[in-house]
C-alpha cells in the first residue's frame, strides 16, 4: 500500500501513456489503487491466498519457528488484509482464484456467492509429475 501511495503520480503517468486494455492486480496488493485504476481500464484481480488462511498459518508458525514479523503480518494485520481483499473483490471487474478450493474458501470468508468469481484450472499434470518424482527417487 505504501508503494502505491508514494508512487501514485508515477503510476498514473504510466497508465496515461500506455493506455492499457486491462490492468492486472494481485490480491492484497491492489487496494486502494484499484479504485482509481478501474476508471482507466478494466481491472482483473488474481487471488492467491485468503486472509483467514494467512492468519491461521501465522498463528501456527509462531510456535514452529516462524518470526514475530510473520505473526504481526498474518494475525495482527488480519483485519486490514480482510478489508483490502473485500475492497479488491468489490472493485474488480473480474475476480480469479488460483484454485477452485481457494475460490470456495474466499466466497465463504467474504460471504459472496454472486457467480462472478472464477478459478484457474490446475495446469500441472499430476500423474506425470508423480511418475517423474518416482523415477528421480529411484536413481
Amino acid at each position: 500500500m505504501a508503494f502505491q501511495l508514494f508512487n501514485k503520480w508515477k503510476l498514473n503517468a504510466i497508465l496515461k501513456e500506455l493506455k492499457p486494455d486491462v490492468i492486472h492486480g494481485q490480491s492484497g496488493q491492489a487496494f486502494p489503487a484499484i479504485v482509481s485504476y478501474k476508471k482507466k481500464a478494466p481491472v482483473v484481480i488474481t487471488f492467491h491466498t485468503s486472509p483467514a488462511v494467512g492468519k491461521m498459518l501465522s498463528v501456527k508458525s509462531i510456535s514452529q519457528g516462524g518470526t514475530f514479523g510473520d505473526f504481526l503480518t498474518g494475525a495482527v494485520g488480519y483485519p486490514a488484509y480482510e478489508y483490502c481483499y473485500r475492497e479488491e473483490y468489490k472493485n474488480a471487474n473480474a475476480r480469479v482464484a488460483v484454485s477452485q478450493s481457494l475460490m470456495k474458501q474466499l466466497g465463504e470468508e467474504m460471504n459472496v456467492d454472486d457467480g462472478s468469481f472464477q478459478f484457474i484450472l490446475n495446469g500441472v499434470d499430476l500423474k506425470n509429475l508423480d511418475e517423474l518424482c518416482f523415477r528421480f527417487i529411484q536413481n
